[in-house]
């Protein structure tokens, strides 16, 4: 589900996946693996979605707005303890095998 919520903010945001990708850093081969939910994003991975715009609370969960707000400075994203705790456990109930520790 986080890939079709990927697709959809990258067309919405950026026009393409792969100027997504480019935002994020990501080769397209890097970024279809997300895209097409054949790996799920990482921590540092999802740091890299915020800072490219687009809101994690609604790529994880659905819900909220897909665009992390306009006012909020992108370059310098920083997430609190607690943030990331959330982040790991939504990550966990999730199934994901790639939570870094």
């Amino acid at each position: 589900m986080i890939g079709k919520r990927l697709k959809e903010f990258a067309k919405n945001k950026y026009g393409t996946v792969s100027a997504f990708a480019e935002a994020c850093s990501m080769t397209q081969p890097q970024m279809s693996a997300y895209t097409s939910d054949a790996k799920s994003p990482s921590i540092d991975v999802l740091l890299r979605f915020l800072q490219a715009g687009c809101d994690i609370n609604w790529l994880l969960s659905g819900k909220g707005e897909m665009i992390y707000p306009s006012s909020y400075n992108q370059s310098e994203v920083s997430l609190t303890d607690d943030e990331i705790l959330q982040i790991r456990e939504l990550l966990k109930e999730r199934g994901s095998k790639n939570v870094a520790g």
